[in-house]
């Protein structure tokens, strides 16, 4: 197609869609706060590739540059008020251009309250007449204990992740993509109030509980915000398209407007057909006003009551509400480690929000649909019967929504297959270590390798294995646990958990290792130790660097060494087995990378073969060239399509005659990392499911050891083998 354009004077906004923001952030050639919301332009293309080559030559020499703000869509500036609505309807007639929109202003939908006392940290679960309201307690009785974590990603304001009652809730790689950076401290307020009444810490004696109860609810913060509560729409479609990327499984829109936009529908469908449930809040106006994008399809559109049940005030109504949750006197925590009382419909959203999260992590395979017609469904009736417009479906209900999908309690527990002979067919053998929680599993893990009696064991810090993309120290120790015969344990950073404390005491140690400084683990663990035991600490700060001093106490053991990627953890479980079995130590690479530590540690210890483990989109192929000049023996690569067939080809590869086959969850992997001394072939599944080639290959085995509770891998899954 040819076309014709004359010349506007606009200057398009050059940004480079990537996977990560901060790319993004670098490519900028002009900040959000050097230019109004009102003198901008989306356009979005027909498809991902936008114009074909000779429009976009053309295209290219007008406006000199062109700018992604995702895979199909464009933003513009427009630097005089005359040309903006001229330019919309030349860019209206091309046929490559499926949309062509003034970039609006979505707003947080929160009342001042008339109370919003501040209070001291203190436990405050009696001011909170929301959680009663949808029968969170009942709910929570409902669900199966796990490890199984789930993110909710918090488009807003901002998340205060030093407030106390969110510590280890809010993960570190959120982005702001207001003022294109990685601090996403909050602004106002708003998004911390609402991250606490999603994922709150329960149980802490502090402040409030969220929604989330005690259970592995994350918070991903998204800043689009300014400091008054707008986000431009350019700025939200980047905050949901970088959700996507981050595979969460919720996300949370406490903001809108009245304005509809195909290119705020086909963002928010973007995410729901990746599998994401959408959370919004239906507007704060008060009337039958249709509010976006809680009214786009496939979004839980969520309204407000009070707490006698009442439609708020303010809560709109119309026929895209989908249920209703409590939005008025909220009590929820607030920015400078404070609390207060909020109102509005944006506080009723993660209520819905939170109970979606508990949904997806005892079901993580379940579709957004699924879960909003079990929200929907399950809700209790309120006004005029049957769904109508000021309640929608009705008044979110925790206890039955748990019912319905899991259960009762009161059906009767199946009872572990036990080895042996049923209606006369052989039943393989299955042991399952399940603590819990991760310290007491690692417990379990070293009693049964090591009775009563050991040496020394290997202290790794365990309380972020689930929050941070990279591989814990405790896989790094795999090789130490074959040569020296030692267990690994877990800790917290700053305090030895109770189960650990316990077996430690079980197995008599007379040494412990503590691996990383004194910001892995604290000195006062250090100290607390050296009481009773010889404590020796690999003080060094890094991953890589604890991997070099690690294969340096190989030297004269071994010639070969394994190099996993730094955020591929699940390789990592997959070859620690091995490690252990054969002394061989682990290094670690970043994808386009070799760490100066690795380097080193591949020179001294003299190592003549490397194994990579893992595709090339875990570790480069230049980069496996590069390690291949270090080594005589050179490089070999053993990987799978995913990290499922990986651990097939990994065992494959490396065992041949072993009995038993460690099966563990590939996902929610904390159970596994200390599961080296096992020295078996190790197998990754999901909770519920095999993937790929993982049932053929288990299947040609007898006895299976599973590492983690029925949570972590169901019952019902293992005995489809036996």
């Amino acid at each position: 197609m040819k076309f014709t354009l004359r010349m506007i004077s606009c200057i398009m906004l050059v940004v480079i869609y990537v996977v990560t923001p901060w790319s993004l952030a670098e490519n900028s050639t002009l900040e959000n706060s050097q230019f109004d919301n009102e003198d901008t332009l989306l356009i979005q293309f027909e498809k991902a590739e936008g114009l074909a080559d000779e429009d976009y030559d053309q295209f290219l020499k007008m406006h000199k540059n062109i700018a992604k703000i995702a895979a199909d869509t464009y933003l513009i500036e427009c630097r005089h008020e005359e040309n903006k609505q001229a330019l919309l309807q030349e860019l209206g007639n091309m046929e490559s251009i499926l949309y062509a929109e003034e970039n609006k202003i979505l707003s947080q939908q929160m009342i001042r309250s008339t109370d919003n006392r501040i209070k001291p940290n203190d436990f405050y679960y009696d001011k909170q007449w929301g959680l009663e309201k949808i029968n969170a307690r009942e709910g929570w009785a409902r669900i199966t204990p796990g490890e199984n974590r789930a993110v909710v990603a918090v488009i807003d304001s901002g998340v205060d992740m030093t407030h106390p009652d969110l510590e280890g809730r809010v993960l570190s790689y959120g982005y702001n993509f207001y003022d294109n950076n990685q601090y996403f401290a909050d602004t106002n307020g708003h998004g911390t109030s609402v991250a606490g009444i999603i994922a709150a810490e329960t149980n802490n004696y502090i402040g409030i509980a969220g929604v989330g109860g005690s259970y592995n609810i994350k918070i991903l913060p998204l800043r689009t915000t300014s400091n008054f509560g707008q986000t431009r729409l350019s700025d939200f479609v980047k905050a949901v398209d970088y959700a996507i990327a981050q595979e969460v499984d919720v996300i949370n829109i406490s903001m809108g407007s009245t304005d509809p936009s195909a290119i705020e529908n086909s963002t928010i469908q973007r995410a729901i057909d990746s599998g994401i449930v959408v959370v919004a809040s239906a507007g704060n106006y008060g009337n039958g006003t249709t509010f976006y994008p809680a009214s786009y399809p496939g979004v839980i559109s969520v309204g407000s009551i009070n707490e006698n049940s009442l439609k708020s005030r303010f809560s709109n109504y119309n026929s895209g509400i989908s249920v209703v949750a409590p939005g008025e006197n909220i009590f929820s925590t607030s920015i400078g480690s404070t609390y207060g009382y909020y109102e509005g419909t944006s506080f009723s959203a993660p209520f819905v929000s939170g109970v979606a999260a508990l949904i997806k992590a005892q079901e993580p395979t379940i579709s957004p649909q699924e879960v909003k017609h079990l929200i929907e469904s399950t809700s209790t009736d309120l006004g005029t019967p049957g769904f109508n417009a000021l309640f929608g479906h009705g008044l979110i209900d925790m206890e039955k929504i748990f019912l319905e999908l899991l259960g009762s309690h009161d059906q009767e527990e199946g009872e572990n297959v036990s080895p042996g002979l049923e209606d006369g067919k052989e039943i393989n053998e299955v042991e399952r270590l399940g603590g819990t929680n991760r310290y007491d599993t690692a417990g379990l893990i070293a009693k049964k390798y090591f009775g009563e009696g050991v040496d020394m064991v290997i202290l790794a810090r365990g309380d972020t294995v689930m929050d941070e993309p990279q591989i814990t120290n405790a896989l790094i120790a795999s090789s130490l646990t074959g040569i020296l015969d030692v267990p690994v344990l877990l800790t917290k950073s700053d305090v030895i958990p109770r189960d650990t404390l316990a077996t430690i005491d079980h197995l008599k140690p007379r040494k412990i290792m503590i691996l990383g400084d004194d910001k892995e683990i604290s000195l006062s663990i250090e100290e607390e130790l050296q009481e009773q035991y010889v404590v020796k600490r690999i003080n060094e700060y890094s991953s890589d660097s604890i991997a070099e001093e690690i294969a340096l106490m190989h030297l004269g053991h071994h010639k070969e060494a394994f190099i996993v990627g730094i955020d591929a953890m699940a390789d990592a479980i997959t070859i620690s087995t091995v490690a252990s079995d054969r002394g061989i130590p682990i290094l670690l690479a970043e994808k386009n990378r070799i760490p100066e530590a690795t380097k080193n540690a591949i020179k001294t210890s003299a190592i003549d073969k490397l194994y990579i483990i893992g595709g090339d989109t875990v570790i480069s192929k230049g980069t496996a060239q590069e390690v291949n000049h270090l080594v005589k023996g050179g490089v070999e690569r053993i990987w799978g399509l995913n990290r499922f067939e990986t651990s097939i080809a990994v065992a494959e590869y490396f065992w041949s005659e072993r009995e038993t086959v460690v099966i563990a969850n590939g996902v929610t992997m904390v159970d596994a990392v200390t599961a080296s001394i096992a020295q078996s072939p190790l197998i990754l599944v999901r909770s519920d499911r095999f993937v790929g080639s993982t049932k053929d290959y288990l299947l040609r085995h007898s006895n299976y050891l599973v590492i983690g509770g029925d949570a972590v891998v169901d019952e019902g899954l293992i005995k489809t083998l036996q």
